[in-house]
């Protein structure tokens, strides 16, 4: 179906995906329960694609930096030559992490509504909240407001920098790309995005576990099972910043690209 519209990064995202699902009970004919799944589900290969595609724009406008020189002059000593120039502006590099953040926001609403449809018992038929024991628990209800206002960060530092800046030097500097701020948020961007990426992982096992009988891939397994190494099966209401904040710990630390690939 991707081959069909072949978006840049759907193709490889849905790949992925799929490896992940590789074994499980998703993969089977004759599994699927609903024909219109929520567009955060349905969606993800072309929005995670998407900024796949992003981030490989902003790597190459880096790449190109590091390995080119922007001095002013540029001076080619083998032929005695002092040559003004404007190679010191990184327009195209501002621009990559313009387009990453706000690609990067996309991946953190899907990640959000995700979470919210896990946690409804008229999207998931699971208990409301993921909590185990329906007597007034709160489960996991107390993190909707956790990535609401990472989602909310997240849209706050994707909006663009300011293209309009005051004159300097004499009014020869009436131009200024805002790259290094912009690289900046963008760097605060992937932090939140990471905290959120943890939120759903943590409340995706949890989901995982209420559901008896189903099989895993291979992949999404290996991930259940990381994260349940870190964070125990939620019993009774408890606080979930330790538990957030160890696979947030785990992912910076790289512990998933072993599943991932």
């Amino acid at each position: 179906a991707a081959a069909l519209r072949p978006a840049p990064g759907q193709g490889a995202a849905a790949r992925d995906l799929l490896a992940l699902l590789a074994g499980g009970d998703l993969v089977q004919p004759g599994t699927a329960r609903k024909l219109q799944d929520p567009l955060s589900f349905r969606c993800a290969p072309s929005v995670l694609g998407s900024g796949f595609a992003a981030l490989a724009a902003a790597r190459q406008a880096v790449e190109l930096e590091l390995s080119s020189a922007g001095d002013n002059p540029a001076v080619i000593a083998e032929d005695a030559v002092a040559l003004p120039n404007a190679n010191f502006d990184p327009t195209h590099l501002a621009l990559a992490f313009e387009a990453l953040g706000a690609a990067l926001a996309r991946v953190a609403a899907v990640s959000a509504a995700r979470i919210m449809k896990l946690m409804s018992p008229a999207s998931s038929d699971l208990p409301r909240f993921l909590a185990p024991v329906q007597d007034g628990s709160a489960g996991y209800g107390p993190v909707q407001k956790t990535a609401a206002a990472l989602v909310a960060e997240i849209g706050h530092l994707a909006a663009p920098m300011p293209v309009v800046v005051l004159a300097v030097a004499d009014g020869v500097e009436d131009y200024a790309t805002m790259a290094t701020a912009t690289v900046g948020k963008t760097g605060e961007i992937v932090a939140r995005l990471r905290l959120l990426a943890a939120v759903e992982l943590v409340v995706a096992a949890q989901a995982v576990d209420l559901r008896p009988g189903i099989r895993l891939g291979t992949g999404s397994a290996a991930i259940h099972m990381a994260v349940r190494a870190l964070v125990p099966r939620l019993e009774a209401d408890r606080p979930a910043a330790p538990d957030i904040a160890a696979v947030t710990a785990f992912i910076a630390e790289g512990g998933l690209e072993p599943i991932l690939g």
